[in-house]
């Protein structure tokens, strides 16, 4: 079941400390921390210089959004992306009197052709296209923005076995070693599907994968919308960080994208959101997208970033606090 509660146990005290699943939320050092992970699924196309890219402007006017005199965290996101596009079809051939006829290093960036290609997102353009799209990857991370893994082709993995899921993790590996971008630390796959339905479960073979690849997360499940902690995926030790679901008379709709609703009620169903964590058991507030209404989100995190108490963080921060909530001053661990 989506959502288990966490539980802290105060080491050397011989007692359990005050649980996070209620109004009765404090911790000994005060309250926890109001988590928001904002996170997108794209990946750059190299048409744009790093600094124009549109999540890069976008984090940039949060944080300049910043009250004078704040001295907290920068808000931050999570990147999930597709190595798909830092590839070449494997009948590219540069044309003559170009730098790329005469270094051959494009080579390497063909895709592998035991992969089939990918009917969603399509290959790099060209060797120029797939550098400036690397270089960008490189700006954001160096903005402290979390650059995380959404496979290589955004096939479905409904159904996959684990030698298929080793295909995709080997591929993506090696073009992010190819390219000298960062090992990542969490997994959102496409569709939101792995090899199972329903709640993340240890005996899908994705989540085997996810261990031996060492992702610390994953937040490829639906979850409910109420105010919960996440939990880990039985022995894996793989945190499952959902994507809440808010349900309408109409039918469901996911707090990713903006599928059934409008930008007004989003941003409504967002701040009551904010507000019911917030003043129950802060429990972190998750959402993910696209870019779809950007601007609204954009809006919504200038009004909550720099509130007390409030991070706007990446998935990674967000695990680190899970396994060593610092209001507790290292004291306690958590399971």
């Amino acid at each position: 079941m989506f959502g288990l509660l966490l539980v802290i146990i105060a080491t050397g005290l011989g007692s359990v400390s005050p649980d996070l699943s209620g109004d009765n939320y404090g911790l000994e050092q005060g309250l926890p921390t109001q988590f928001v992970l904002v996170s997108f699924d794209a990946t750059p196309r190299g048409d744009v210089r790093p600094e124009k890219y549109r999540f890069v402007q976008m984090l940039e006017r949060i944080r300049s959004a910043a009250p004078p005199n704040y001295s907290g965290p920068a808000p931050s996101f999570t990147f999930f992306f597709n190595t798909m596009i830092l590839q070449l079809r494997n009948g590219w051939i540069p044309p003559p009197y170009t730098r790329w006829a005469r270094d051959s290093s494009w080579r390497r960036w063909r895709k592998n052709p035991n992969l089939q290609q990918s009917r969603v997102i399509g290959h790099g353009q060209n060797p120029q296209t797939i550098a400036t799209a690397v270089k960008t990857l490189k700006y954001m991370q160096k903005m402290g923005m979390e650059l995380a893994s959404h496979g290589v082709r955004h096939y479905s993995g409904r159904g996959w076995t684990m030698e298929q899921w080793h295909a995709e993790f080997a591929e993506h590996a090696r073009i992010l070693a190819l390219h000298k971008l960062p090992k990542p630390a969490g997994y959102r796959a496409p569709f939101l599907q792995t090899s199972k339905a329903g709640f993340a479960r240890a005996d899908d073979p994705a989540f085997h994968v996810m261990q031996e690849y060492g992702m610390r997360y994953d937040s490829s499940k639906g979850s409910r919308l109420q105010p919960r902690w996440p939990r880990r995926v039985g022995a894996t030790g793989i945190w499952e960080i959902g994507i809440p679901t808010y349900k309408r008379k109409d039918g469901p709709m996911l707090l990713f994208g903006k599928s059934g609703t409008n930008k007004w009620a989003f941003i409504h169903i967002l701040r009551e959101q904010f507000e019911r964590r917030y003043h129950t058991n802060r429990a972190p507030l998750i959402l993910g997208g696209h870019g779809e209404f950007s601007s609204i989100t954009e809006r919504f995190l200038i009004e909550v970033c720099y509130r007390p108490g409030v991070h706007c963080a990446t998935y990674s921060e967000f695990i680190q606090y899970l396994e060593c909530p610092p209001e507790l001053e290292g004291r306690t661990q958590l399971l």
